[in-house]
């Protein structure tokens, strides 16, 4: 993420190799320097009763300086009768999402039929905005609510994605080689900017973040890549 910033004045004590590894870091600050995509996380939930459970649901994302669109028409496959048509699904919040890039600044849903994509069924108010505020509510999808969909504050538990990071290298068994460091590090690299944000703040003990557990590991075993 760009010029993302943490001090690291906690003293990181570390197992490895049965061995106690203690690096007093002074308070600084990293600039990652790997490319990377941006992105403001769109939550969606469906009434499967009303929305959900014939129509294909896509997501339409546009504007910006450019006035460009992610998609050509009618946009993004994001849900099938209900069901995730990829990874979109979200076990940990029992939602489907989208990240995007943040230079779009508006989005809505449409709903077609499966049989025709060119029949619309239903579609949200002609725009929702899309911000780094975006991340702190979920749209729920229902024909029958004003502009057909209802926005509601939410603050996301720990995704399933940082979890499983968090716990690939909770132990002194599981991060004690500079291979799995450098998966670890892989890993939080491709992970989306909502997936980044949470695991550098999350808790995953010793008194220490994630980010700072990466960019211990990052700097004890020398990997060169940069956290972006």
């Amino acid at each position: 993420m760009n010029f993302k910033k943490t001090l690291l004045a906690t003293l990181t004590t570390f197992m490895v190799g049965g061995v106690v590894l203690s690096a007093n870091q002074n308070t600084s600050q990293f600039e990652p320097q790997a490319a990377t995509t941006e992105t403001n996380r769109i939550w969606v939930t469906v009434n499967n009763s009303t929305w959900g459970s014939a129509g294909n649901t896509y997501l339409y994302v546009y504007g910006g300086t450019s006035g460009a669109v992610l998609a050509n028409w009618p946009g993004i496959l994001l849900i099938t009768g209900g069901n995730s048509t990829s990874s979109n699904y979200e076990t940990g919040n029992s939602k489907w999402y989208y990240d995007v890039p943040t230079q779009y600044t508006k989005f809505f849903f449409t709903r077609r039929d499966p049989a025709n994509v060119n029949t619309e069924w239903d579609r949200t108010v002609d725009f929702d905005t899309l911000d780094s505020n975006t991340p702190g509510y979920y749209f729920n999808l229902d024909y029958n609510a004003i502009n057909k969909r209802t926005v509601t504050s939410f603050t996301a538990l720990t995704t399933t994605l940082v979890s499983d990071l968090s716990q690939s290298i909770d132990t002194s068994g599981e991060a004690c080689t500079s291979a799995s460091a450098q998966t670890a590090i892989n890993t939080y690299n491709g992970m989306a900017t909502f997936d980044q944000n949470q695991f550098d703040a999350l808790d995953v003990g010793g008194g220490v973040t994630g980010l700072q557990r990466l960019q211990y590991l990052k700097d004890f075993y020398s990997i060169s890549t940069a956290l972006n």
